[in-house]
């Protein structure tokens, strides 16, 4: 038995029933092939979905102060924790210059960050930060790279602790043992 079939261009074609039967199976396998990436694809998404919640979710409830910036120093993701300590409120941050939100960052903090985004991961266990309201923060901080797919640098990602009140605590201690050492003295004179 032969098929008769228009074409696309509106020209005839015959093909024999087994041929057409063959073509039928091929197109039925194509099609739950497809069928079957789509769910693989679907679930794939949903996973990864997922996935970015879970990591949104840790990140907003980190119990540390952390942010994640791109290669351009733009929020990625920023803890609940950063915004408290730094007095950012519920602001959204998501794609904001890091520079932008702290103009008073001195340049070698710059230079700190332009290195981690070559591959250095640097730290410091005290260091102050003048804030442009004239408030000083200590703090204790690691800045390092975080790596894309591809094992490129995609940005960094600050850990950051405030210690002022330790810092405050440790200087109001050495005032107290300067002034007990000085009442020893008179006694003891």
């Amino acid at each position: 038995m032969l098929l008769v079939a228009p074409a696309m261009t509106d020209k005839v074609v015959t093909i024999d029933i087994k041929t057409y039967e063959s073509l039928q199976q091929e197109l039925a396998m194509l099609r739950q092939q497809v069928a079957e990436q789509s769910c693989y694809r679907e679930k794939a998404e949903t996973a990864l979905k997922q996935s970015k919640a879970q990591l949104r979710l840790f990140m907003e409830h980190a119990p540390a102060a952390v942010a994640m910036f791109d290669r351009n120093m733009r929020y990625l993701l920023v803890s609940r924790r950063w915004q408290e300590d730094y007095g950012l409120g519920e602001q959204n941050l998501i794609g904001r210059s890091h520079y932008e939100i702290f103009p008073e960052i001195p340049d070698s903090w710059r230079a700190i960050h332009q290195r981690c985004l070559m591959g250095n991961i640097e730290q410091c266990d005290e260091e102050v930060f003048l804030r442009a309201n004239g408030t000083k923060d200590w703090l204790k901080w690691e800045v390092r790279p975080w790596y894309d797919e591809r094992g490129e640098i995609g940005g960094i990602i600050m850990f950051t602790e405030l210690i002022t009140l330790q810092k405050q605590a440790e200087a109001f201690l050495l005032e107290l043992n300067e002034e007990l050492a000085a009442r020893i003295a008179e006694r003891t004179a």
